[in-house]
C-alpha cells in the first residue's frame, strides 16, 4: 500500500521531488491534475469535447454545473487510492464542498479504456438534468449506449457493437416493467450472490440492445420512438409515452423486432454530423499548493477504500500551513467520518468560536452535536442545537450546509422553520437529492403527500446511478412508493366525500 505523505513515496509534495498538481475550469469541468499543464490542458480539451459531441447528439439541455475530474499521471497513483480501479471510476463528494455528482477518478488521461467510464456517467447526468423520471432500463440502456460514443473529424457516431450476445427475455415487459428495486437487486451488497450479480448483469446488457433497436432498428420503430423523446424533453412523464409507444407499434411486433436486432451483428451505427462548439474562454489554472494538493488526498481517501489514511494527509495540509481554516476544518470533518464525535465537536467549536459566522464550522459541529445524541433533545441540549440550526439557515451557502440547517431545525420540532428553510435551499440546488428528500420528508410530515411525492421523485431522478443503487437509493423509492400511496388514499377519500 502506497504511503501518501511528502516523505514516503509517490504521488510526494512538490516541495518533496513530486510533481506539481494544478487545477484547471473549463466551461462545464473542474480538473485537478499532476499532468503537465499543456498536457493537462490538452486532455481537459477532451472532456469537453465529448461532453460538446454528447449535447449535440441527443442533450441539448446540457447539464448543471461543473463536474470535478481528477486525472493522475500514472494508472498506479489512480490504484493507490482506488487499489480495483482498472481505468476510472466515481467517487462519493466531499460533504463540506458544495458537491454531491462526486469526482470521476481516471488514470493517465482519457483513454481508451477509460472513455467508457466516463461517457457513461455523463450521460446519467444529462438525463438527471434534462428529463423527467425515466425508469431503470432506460436509464442503464442509454448510458450504456453512449459508452461507446466516438468523434471523427466532423462525425459522431454511436451504436457500435459494445456487448456479447447473452441470453435475453423473450418480451421485453419482463425488463420493462422492473422498478429500480427489480432492476438493481440490490448489487452493492457485498453479500449478493454470483447469481444475482450475473442477473443484474444481463439486464444492463438487455436494456442496452432495447435502446440500441430504438434509436437504431428499423425506420418504424425508430420515427415512433422518437414522439417518446420528444414527450420527455417536453418535461412530460416518460412510462405512459412509452406504453402508447408499444401499443402503436404492437408488443408482439416489438419482441420480434428486439429479438432480431439483438442478434444482428451487422447491424449499422448511426452518424451525426458535428460541429464543435467553441470554448466561451481559455481554461483557468492555477497551481496548488502543497497544503491544498494533501487536502486533495485527503478528500479522495476518506470517500474512497482507504479512510483511515486520510487524517495523516490533513496532518501534513497542516504542517504546511498551520493555522490554515480549510486544513483545520478538513481534520474535524476527517474525525466526525472516522467516529470520534467528540474529538470532532471540540475542534467545530473552537472553529466557531473564531469564525461564527463560518457555515462548513457550524455545520459540522451540529452534525457532531447530532451525532452524539442518543435521544429527542431536550431542554438546553435543545436550545442549542436550534440556536446553531438558525444561525447555519441565515449563512448556508452549499448543499450540505443547508442540509444539516433543515435537520437541526426539525430535530428539535421547528418544522414550520425547516419546511420554510428547505424550500430556500432546494431554490438555490435544484439539482441536490437531499435537499429534495428533506423537503419531501417535512412535507409528508404536514399531510401534503402530492407534493412529497413530487419532490421525492425529482430526488431519484437527479440521484448518482452509484447511489440509486444503494441503499439510500432504495430508501428514497420506498418512501416515494409510500408517499404515492398515502396520497391516492387522500384522492379517494376527496372523492368519497359527500357534496355539499
Amino acid at each position: 500500500m502506497l504511503a501518501m505523505s511528502c516523505t514516503n513515496g509517490p504521488p510526494k509534495c512538490p516541495v518533496e521531488g513530486g510533481a506539481q498538481w494544478r487545477e484547471l475550469e473549463s466551461d462545464h469541468f473542474r480538473l485537478v491534475t499532476d499532468l503537465d499543464a499543456h498536457v493537462a490542458e490538452s486532455e481537459l480539451h477532451r472532456f469537453e469535447r465529448s461532453y460538446d459531441a454528447m449535447m449535440q447528439a441527443a442533450f441539448p439541455r446540457g447539464a448543471t454545473g461543473r463536474m470535478r475530474l481528477v486525472v493522475f499521471r500514472t494508472n498506479d497513483e489512480l490504484r493507490a487510492f482506488a487499489p480495483n480501479a482498472a481505468a476510472g471510476l466515481f467517487v462519493d463528494g466531499w460533504a463540506m464542498e458544495d458537491d454531491e455528482t462526486g469526482t470521476a477518478l481516471f488514470g493517465s488521461g482519457l483513454r481508451e479504456e477509460s472513455r467508457a467510464v466516463f461517457q457513461h456517467e455523463l450521460a446519467h447526468r444529462f438525463l438527471a438534468a434534462g428529463f423527467a423520471e425515466v425508469p431503470p432500463w432506460f436509464s442503464e440502456g442509454l448510458a450504456v449506449y453512449f459508452e461507446t460514443m466516438r468523434v471523427e473529424g466532423d462525425r459522431v457516431i454511436l451504436g457500435d457493437w459494445a456487448r456479447p450476445n447473452t441470453p435475453l427475455p423473450s418480451s421485453i415487459r419482463r425488463l420493462t416493467v422492473l422498478d429500480r428495486d427489480g432492476f438493481y437487486l440490490g448489487a452493492d451488497r457485498r453479500d449478493v450472490s454470483d447469481e444475482d450479480a450475473s442477473r443484474v448483469g444481463l439486464r444492463y446488457v438487455a436494456s442496452w440492445h432495447l435502446v440500441h433497436l430504438l434509436r437504431n432498428g428499423p425506420d418504424s420503430i425508430r420515427n415512433e420512438f422518437r414522439r417518446v423523446v420528444r414527450t420527455v424533453n417536453d418535461g412530460g412523464a416518460f412510462e405512459p409515452a412509452f406504453d402508447a409507444f408499444v401499443q402503436e407499434v404492437g408488443a408482439q411486433e416489438l419482441d420480434r423486432a428486439f429479438i432480431a436486432h439483438s442478434q444482428d451483428t451487422e447491424r449499422l451505427s448511426s452518424v451525426f454530423a458535428y460541429t464543435p462548439t467553441p470554448l466561451r474562454a481559455r481554461p483557468k489554472a492555477r497551481d496548488l499548493s502543497p497544503e491544498e494538493t494533501h487536502l486533495l488526498f485527503a478528500k479522495l481517501l476518506i470517500r474512497g477504500q482507504a479512510p483511515h489514511q486520510a487524517l495523516p494527509e490533513v496532518d501534513e495540509a497542516l504542517r504546511h500551513a498551520p493555522r490554515s481554516l480549510n486544513a483545520r476544518l478538513a481534520r474535524a470533518h476527517v474525525q466526525l467520518v472516522r467516529g470520534d464525535g467528540q474529538g470532532a465537536t471540540n475542534a467545530f467549536a473552537a472553529i466557531v468560536a473564531e469564525a461564527p459566522a463560518n457555515g462548513a464550522a457550524l455545520a459540522g459541529m451540529l452534525h457532531a452535536l447530532l451525532e452524539t445524541q442518543e435521544a429527542a433533545p431536550t431542554g438546553p441540549d435543545a436550545e442549542r442545537l436550534r440556536d446553531l440550526a438558525t444561525r447555519l439557515s441565515s449563512v448556508a451557502s452549499t448543499a450540505d450546509e443547508h442540509s444539516m440547517a433543515i435537520v437541526g431545525l426539525a430535530t428539535t420540532g421547528d418544522f414550520e422553520r425547516a419546511l420554510l428553510a428547505s424550500e430556500a435551499a432546494v431554490r438555490a440546488h435544484p439539482t441536490s437529492f437531499r435537499l429534495l428528500a428533506a423537503r419531501a420528508k417535512l412535507l409528508a410530515h404536514e399531510g401534503r403527500y402530492r407534493d412529497a411525492t413530487v419532490a421525492m421523485r425529482r430526488a431519484l431522478e437527479v440521484m448518482p446511478e452509484r447511489r440509486a443503487r444503494g441503499p439510500e437509493g432504495r430508501d428514497l423509492a420506498r418512501r416515494l412508493a409510500d408517499y404515492r400511496a398515502r396520497a391516492e388514499q387522500a384522492e379517494q377519500a376527496e372523492r368519497a366525500e359527500p357534496a355539499h
